[in-house]
């Protein structure tokens, strides 16, 4: 997925349930260092009012849980590939990128911040900029 947020002009990401906090934190970063609008939404409202919004040029991020979430963000990943969204996922049978596998979904989804932190590390640097120095941010926040 790196190369397609490379070139993109906006992302998004979504999930489901305990995949929603998890999206959300990584389309932060996003627009924190690839200097990218992102965002996160659920998948549920990803069928409605957001999805106008996205396109062939919007790369789609999908956390996919193994729990009673996981058949509605299935279905939304196959209508927005058949609609020419580039869509990647994590976690089930549409998976295609790394994944811990399933154990616990209260939990799975933490762990995947670690290669989203990478995929993103390799994205700004195609880009040229650097992941540890972003624009308008300090690695460090003061408390009086």
């Amino acid at each position: 997925m790196a190369p397609a947020l490379a070139n993109a002009p906006s992302a998004l990401v979504t999930g489901r349930g305990f995949g929603l906090a998890p999206a959300r934190e990584i389309a932060l970063r996003l627009a924190e260092i690839l200097l990218m609008p992102a965002l996160g939404y659920s998948a549920a409202e990803l069928l409605h009012g957001p999805r106008a919004a996205l396109s062939s040029q919007t790369p789609v991020l999908a956390i996919r849980l193994e729990d009673q979430t996981g058949m509605d963000v299935d279905g939304l990943v196959t209508r927005l590939r058949s609609e020419g969204v580039p869509v990647s996922v994590c976690g089930g049978p549409f998976g295609d990128l790394p994944w811990i596998g399933d154990d616990d979904p209260v939990t799975d989804a933490i762990p995947l911040l670690v290669p989203a932190y990478r995929m993103i590390d390799v994205a700004a640097q195609a880009r040229g900029f650097d992941p540890d120095r972003p624009p308008h941010l300090s690695k460090v926040t003061w408390t009086l």
